[in-house]
């Protein structure tokens, strides 16, 4: 059994969650979750995926330049996609 305190902590948490994203916490609330509405991790696999598709047509053409190019384009999309994530994780207040 959850403390008092632990049970108004918890209805807090679901009531902001519900101010934020009342389609989220349905979904959460039924069982099947899904990604929040703020969830925006298209843009960096989008730019990972053209970098992956530039190196493999620098490879299909033996173009260095291309090669090089694409792998920092797939590497900059792969990392910013990290940073976002880990970012996501942290707490607001710092700790």
């Amino acid at each position: 059994m959850l403390s008092q305190d632990d049970q108004s902590r918890l209805a807090a948490i679901a009531a902001q969650i519900r101010a934020e994203d009342a389609t989220f916490a349905d979904a959460l609330g039924r069982g099947k979750p899904q990604c929040p509405r703020g969830d925006r991790r298209w843009p960096f696999q989008f730019i990972l995926v053209i970098g992956a598709l530039l190196v493999v047509h620098g490879l299909n053409h033996a173009l260095l330049g291309l090669i090089a190019f694409g792998g920092i384009v797939a590497a900059v999309g792969w990392r910013a996609d990290r940073v976002r994530r880990v970012n996501r994780h942290r707490s607001p207040y710092g700790s």
